[in-house]
C-alpha cells in the first residue's frame, strides 16, 4: 500500500524535484501544500491533491492551525517541510502530529540554521571558516577594516510575533556600507561580519544515518543570480573533492546530523572555506537528481524502514540549468560590465554557447522530464507570458531606460515572504550594476 506523503513549500524548485523523483518511485500517494497558487510543481502529474495554506511568514500561527486540523483528517504517514518557512514551524509541531515529520532530530536542528553555531563547531573540529565575527551592536564592528566584507545575518528566517522576515546576505566595500547595512540588519538578530574569499562555489548534498555520511554528491556552480552573488542557475556535477567531503564529515559527525544536508564551500586552488549548512534540501537538488543521487528516495527510504543507499555511484560531468531564472543570468551576463572583478561574469560568447551540451546529452533542464511533461510545460507557458509583457512595457515607455527582460520565479526560499524594510539584499555592487545595464 502507498505511504501517504504530505509535502509543503510546493513553490519551491526542491519541492517540485521531490514530487517528481518520489512520484516516480511509485511508493507515495502524493499531496502537496503550497501558499501560493502559480507553481509549477501544481501542473505535475504525480499530485494526487493540491492545498493552499496561509503562508507561515505573513501569519505563523494560522499555518499551524491549517497544519494540524489537515494532519487530523487526512492521516499523514509523513510531512516533508521543504524551505525554513515551513521547517521552523513544523520542528515546533512535531509531537502534536499524526504523521512523520521528516526533519534532523529536534536538539540537533537549531545547529544548522544558526550560522555563528555552524562557524564554532568548524573550529572545534578544524574546517577552515571565513576570518570573521559576530555582531550583536553597531559598535562592535568597529575593528572591521578589511574590505570587501560580507554580513550574513546568523538566522536567514526570522519571527517577530506573527510576521516573519527573510534576511539575505550582502557584501559591503566601505565603512559607510557597513554601517548602513548593519543598522538594517541588526534589529532582527546578529550579524556574522567575514572576509572575503574569492573563488568558486562548491556543494557538498549529503544524506546521513545518525552522523555519518551514506550518501554524497558534489556540484559545482557556475552561474549565479544576481551576477554578484546568489542562487546558482546552471551548474555540473563534478568528481568528489575528497578534502571538502571528509570536511563536512567531520561536521556533520560531531553535530550528529541525521537526515539531509548541503555544506556549501568557496574554492580557490587547493584552498577553501566553509560558506555556510543548508540543512534540507537545496534549490540545485535536480542536477543530482539527474545524475543518479536520488536524494528523495534515499531520505524516505531510510526513514520508513531504515535502510540505506546501496549504490552511491553518480555521473560526473552533466549540467543542469534552471531555465526559467538562467535566461535572466544570460540576458545579464551579456550586458555586465567586465571591469568590475565583483560580478561574477563568464565569457558571452562561450555562454552562448552552453546550451548547446542539451544536443549531446550533457545537459538537463530543471523539472524538463518526459515521465512528468506538466512542469515543463508550465514554465515554458511562463517565459512567453513574461517575455511579452516585458517588450510591451518597452514599447509603451520607448522614451525610458529599463532593465533586460527578466524571467525569473518566486525566490525558492522566499515563498513570497516579507523582506525586511530597506532590505539588505540589494550591495553597492548590485546597485551599480543596475545603473549600468538600466
Amino acid at each position: 500500500m502507498a505511504a501517504k506523503l504530505l509535502i509543503l513549500d510546493a513553490h519551491s524548485d526542491a519541492a517540485l524535484a521531490c514530487v517528481q523523483s518520489l512520484g516516480r518511485a511509485g511508493e507515495y500517494e502524493i499531496h502537496l501544500g503550497g501558499s501560493r497558487r502559480d507553481c509549477p510543481a501544481f501542473a505535475s502529474r504525480y499530485v494526487a491533491q493540491p492545498y493552499f495554506y496561509p503562508d507561515p511568514q505573513r501569519d505563523c500561527t494560522a499555518f499551524e492551525n491549517w497544519l494540524r486540523a489537515l494532519d487530523a483528517v487526512e492521516h499523514f504517514d509523513f510531512i516533508l517541510p521543504v524551505t525554513d518557512a515551513t521547517i521552523l514551524p513544523a520542528n515546533a509541531l512535531r509531537e502534536q502530529l499524526r504523521g512523520q515529520v521528516i526533519l534532523p532530530p529536534a536538539e540537533v536542528l537549531p545547529w544548522a540554521f544558526s550560522k555563528d553555531r555552524t562557524v564554532v563547531l568548524a573550529e572545534q573540529v578544524g574546517v577552515p571558516v571565513p576570518v570573521g565575527r559576530t555582531v550583536h551592536r553597531l559598535k562592535d564592528a568597529q575593528p572591521c577594516r578589511d574590505f570587501p566584507l560580507y554580513l550574513k545575518p546568523v538566522a536567514s528566517k526570522v519571527w517577530l510575533g506573527e510576521q516573519g522576515c527573510s534576511l539575505n546576505a550582502c557584501m559591503v566595500q566601505s565603512r559607510k556600507e557597513l554601517e548602513e547595512e548593519l543598522e538594517r540588519m541588526l534589529p532582527y538578530g546578529p550579524v556574522l561580519v567575514q572576509e572575503y574569499f574569492a573563488g568558486y562555489g562548491v556543494g557538498i548534498e549529503v544524506l546521513c544515518d545518525q552522523g555519518q555520511i551514506v550518501m554524497a554528491f558534489a556540484h559545482r556552480r557556475e552561474h549565479e543570480f544576481p551576477l554578484t552573488g546568489g542562487r546558482s542557475t546552471y551548474r555540473v556535477s563534478i568528481p568528489m573533492p575528497e578534502p571538502l567531503l571528509e570536511a563536512s564529515r567531520r561536521l556533520l559527525k560531531a553535530a550528529g546530523w541525521h537526515g539531509v544536508a548541503m555544506v556549501e564551500f568557496k574554492q580557490r586552488g587547493d584552498e577553501f572555506r566553509l560558506m555556510e549548512i543548508n540543512g534540507r534540501f537545496w534549490g540545485s537538488l535536480p542536477l543530482a537528481i539527474a545524475a543518479g543521487a536520488d536524494f528523495p528516495r534515499a531520505l524516505l527510504e531510510l526513514y520508513r524502514d531504515g535502510s540505506r543507499p546501496v549504490n552511491t555511484d553518480y555521473r560526473s560531468g552533466l549540467y543542469a540549468r534552471n531555465l526559467m531564472s538562467d535566461l535572466s543570468w544570460l540576458v545579464h551576463n551579456q550586458l555586465a560590465p567586465r571591469n568590475d572583478p565583483r560580478l561574477l561574469t563568464r565569457p558571452r560568447l562561450r555562454s552562448a554557447l552552453e546550451p548547446l551540451r542539451v544536443l549531446v546529452g550533457r545537459e538537463v533542464w530543471d523539472h524538463f522530464a518526459r515521465h512528468d511533461p506538466g512542469p515543463g510545460r508550465w514554465q515554458l507557458k511562463r517565459i512567453a507570458i513574461d517575455a511579452a509583457r516585458a517588450i510591451l512595457r518597452r514599447k509603451s515607455r520607448p522614451e525610458k531606460a529599463v532593465e533586460p527582460i527578466r524571467i525569473e520565479p518566486p525566490d525558492e526560499n522566499d515563498a513570497q515572504a516579507p523582506q525586511t524594510p530597506a532590505s539588505p539584499s540589494a550591495t553597492a555592487a548590485e546597485r551599480q550594476y543596475k545603473r549600468s545595464v538600466g
